[in-house]
């Protein structure tokens, strides 16, 4: 929550550093409903060329429940008071992009013990496509490794000759 709040305060202090994360991170990857539906209103003004500020984001959430329940534009207002520096963006939406790859594996892997379970044996096909479904759905947002672990062994191998 922390992370989640810490990032949509940054980018309501200062649109610049929207940059720094538009390439890798989505509305999607945060946690809370609320944050999902503010970071969408910031990045739609941004790419329109519009600054994205608590002024124009006080008017567009003025009637929203959820944002009402959290105190309204005084929540909002919090969000953009918090913010300590604006050198953390990055770090912040690694942060909650990894925890919503985490959360996505365990319901994903879920889903498919689940399915394990309830399958009979001639449909372990089906269970084992499930998984690599999972998997594979997750790949573009899992950062590569730096090494695979043949590659690894190689590496380790030579470093003992």
């Amino acid at each position: 929550m922390e992370a989640e709040q810490g990032l949509l305060g940054t980018l309501l202090v200062d649109n610049r550093v929207y940059d720094n994360i538009a390439g890798f991170f989505s509305a999607e990857h945060f946690f809370t409903p609320i944050h999902q539906e503010i970071y969408a209103a910031i990045e739609m003004a941004i790419s329109q060329g519009k600054t994205a500020s608590l002024i124009s984001l006080k008017t567009q959430f003025s009637n929203h429940k959820d944002l009402a329940d959290l105190g309204g534009g005084v929540y909002l207002a919090d969000l953009a008071g918090s913010v300590v520096s604006v050198i953390n963006t990055k770090e912040y939406a690694k942060i909650i992009k990894e925890l919503y790859i985490r959360r996505a594996l365990i319901s994903g892997l879920k889903d498919v013990i689940d399915q394990a379970y309830n399958s009979s044996d001639l449909e372990y096909g089906k269970v084992l496509e499930s998984a690599n479904k999972c998997l594979n759905d997750l790949s573009d947002d899992i950062p590569a490794r730096a090494h695979t672990a043949s590659s690894a062994m190689i590496s380790q191998t030579n470093q003992h000759r």
